[in-house]
């Protein structure tokens, strides 16, 4: 084969990788398919508030905070539970409501921060609300359902009676080994 068919050949292989080289590139990198959504959007979906609803929804009807919204063997809140606790604050900054933190931990000294990280952190997120006059933290309280109570963290909201409650006991009917109870709004039959 000459050295001239040889560069006919290999010009038409350099034709055609340049003429669909750009059919193989992504023009919008961030496009892709296997991408999950992220931020914001300009073309929000007609049902996402209903999602947001949804999902509020299910928050309040958890009302759970976990060590898995806490770094580990710290007291310090992780990004899940920084969202978390700041959206139970906006959601119960009017009515108010309760929370429960069911730790998986003994250490009775980090179960303590927590509960203060908890408590300053709700703080921070309902502070500046003009429903909510302070935090507050007291010890024993007669009223409360569980069979141990230690430490009750009392938040006062403005013009009706509140509470934010971390105590050792059980959630509900179903007993747990070591949960804590914390939380925020009215309580009927407190007394306070």
């Amino acid at each position: 084969m000459s050295p001239l068919s040889q560069w006919r050949g290999r010009r038409w292989w350099i034709a055609c990788l340049l003429a669909f080289s750009p059919a193989c590139s992504n023009p919008h990198p961030h496009e892709r398919i296997n991408q999950p959504p992220q931020g914001d959007t300009d073309r929000a979906s007609t049902m996402s508030d209903f999602f947001v609803y949804m999902s509020d929804n299910a928050l309040m009807a958890e009302r759970l905070v976990t060590d898995l919204h806490f770094v580990p063997q710290s007291d310090q809140l992780n990004g899940l539970g920084e969202t978390r606790l700041g959206r139970y604050g906006e959601l119960m900054k009017d009515d108010g409501g309760m929370l429960h933190y069911l730790p998986s931990t003994t250490d009775e000294d980090l179960i303590a921060r927590r509960l203060e990280t908890i408590r300053n952190y709700l703080h921070e997120c309902m502070g500046e609300a003009e429903g909510v006059d302070g935090v507050a933290v007291e010890t024993g309280m007669a009223q409360v359902t569980a069979p141990d109570s230690r430490d009750l963290i009392l938040v006062r909201l403005g013009g009706q009676q509140g509470y934010l409650i971390a105590t050792y006991g059980y959630a509900g009917r179903v007993p747990l080994e070591r949960p804590m109870y914390v939380g925020v709004g009215a309580a009927a039959g407190t007394g306070r």
